[in-house]
């Protein structure tokens, strides 16, 4: 056993407004593919329009949670943020759209979590899941950094093995 502290970035394409990603999967093959015993794992998305949460991952649970999130900001709202060119003029780049009510409500749920791993399983409830929460109103291809901190096995897997397992296919070695 040694302590170590491995890193990977996973890649998405999410469907665009509403919809969620479970990547629980994922998340428990980085702590097999690195023969993890025991420790943290930090899960962040590197968005401001995404986020990531521990939750059910359970439909009307999203349709609740997306309603009451645009009640706090409807997406047909007047926003300052969208008024690109004319009163907007910082933080712009080319393609910018108009997403101000995606911005406000990604501030009332995390950017990461941070699960507990223990004999080499995530420590968890029943239902917990690791979910990404798309905002935005259009597809995106999204990043979520994955930090694995604590006790690995000797035998530890090298950076270039893989998993058997099609949700690898979306690991990029970083």
């Amino acid at each position: 056993m040694h302590q170590a502290i491995r890193h990977e970035m996973l890649k998405f394409t999410t469907t665009g407004r509403r919809s969620v990603l479970d990547l629980t999967d994922d998340i428990t093959l980085l702590i097999m593919k690195y023969r993890m015993n025991a420790g943290v794992v930090h899960i962040k998305a590197t968005h401001t329009t995404a986020r990531v949460v521990e939750q059910e991952n359970e439909p009307m649970f999203h349709e609740d949670l997306f309603d009451h999130l645009d009640r706090l900001a409807p997406p047909d709202g007047d926003y300052r943020h969208d008024k690109i060119g004319t009163l907007r003029t910082v933080n712009v780049c080319d393609g910018e759209c108009e997403n101000g009510w995606a911005h406000i409500q990604a501030t009332y749920l995390p950017s990461s979590v941070t699960i507990q791993v223990s004999d080499g399983e995530r420590v968890k409830g029943l239902w917990d899941r690791v979910l990404l929460f798309e905002l935005d109103h259009r597809p995106r291809e999204r990043n979520v950094s994955v930090t694995l901190i604590g006790i690995f096995d000797d035998s530890e897997t090298s950076a270039e093995s893989t998993v058997d397992h099609p949700a690898v296919s979306k690991v990029v070695i970083g």
